[in-house]
């Protein structure tokens, strides 16, 4: 678990809870090389599990209990993506992580080389050779680049070729609701290793729902109640647990009733 101070969006907040098997499972696949894919349901946690493997094997962050030794991955070998499409939103995302890493090497033409300058240079390459362009740099960078993207059941069939080829030259672990069951994507889906995200159980549940109000100003009429119900209706899903919660510290106290509506 990690803590956070309860001043921003409830929505947003990092905390991490329950998933240690799972966490295993994907460090010791990331380590070994193997592209992984976390697949659930819409807020069952996939980013949230994927951001933590990511602080654990950049050694941003420690746990006692998942000592990495010798595996940390440099944190100037990581790229992390929101989503595969647009494809052009996704390759300047690249870029710019690229760039941070000191990795971005294009030819200069006496324009300014700040990110923006470069930013710029790079979207007038087009969708095609800015693909061109990452790739030819991440091979350039004799790195082992490990690249965490977020939504990839978003991936359309324009993006797949390109995908197909970073598949080859990095480590590549990802999210999705579900997989695309079309000829097309099913080589591709099938370079990872499949890990399913179920509902969290309730203990870990309400140490999450327990967390959240005591770390933010939840307004509710009866915390024990709240927490009941709250249990009850998210159902294991992290995200339905932080918008019900959510309501109590914007709008209004929060009861049986609202939580059930």
């Amino acid at each position: 678990m990690e803590n956070r101070s309860g001043t921003g969006d409830i929505r947003r907040d990092k905390v991490f809870f329950g998933r240690e098997d799972e966490l295993r499972r994907v460090l010791k696949n990331l380590n070994e090389g193997r592209h992984t894919l976390l697949v659930g349901q819409f807020g069952i946690g996939k980013s949230s599990l994927m951001n933590e493997a990511r602080l654990l094997l950049t050694g941003a962050k420690y746990r006692v209990e998942f000592p990495l030794g010798g595996f940390l991955v440099r944190r100037d070998c990581v790229l992390t993506l929101s989503s595969p499409a647009p494809l052009g939103d996704c390759l300047r995302e690249m870029a710019g992580g690229l760039y941070r890493n000191k990795d971005l090497k294009m030819e200069s033409t006496g324009e300014r080389d700040d990110w923006r300058g470069v930013r710029h240079r790079f979207t007038r390459l087009g969708v095609q050779g800015m693909q061109s362009e990452i790739l030819k740099n991440i091979v350039r960078s004799r790195k082992k680049y490990h690249v965490f993207v977020a939504n990839l059941d978003r991936i359309s069939l324009s993006c797949l070729p390109f995908f197909q080829s970073l598949l080859q030259i990095t480590v590549m672990c990802g999210a999705a609701a579900a997989t695309k069951d079309v000829e097309a994507f099913r080589c591709f889906w099938a370079s990872f290793e499949k890990i399913p995200l179920e509902r969290l159980p309730d203990p870990i549940a309400l140490q999450l729902i327990t967390y959240l109000m005591e770390h933010y100003p939840v307004n509710v009429v009866d915390p024990v109640m709240c927490r009941k119900e709250i249990l009850s209706s998210a159902d294991g899903n992290p995200f339905h647990i932080k918008n019900l919660l959510h309501i109590a510290v914007t709008q209004k106290a929060l009861g049986r009733r609202e939580i059930r509506d």
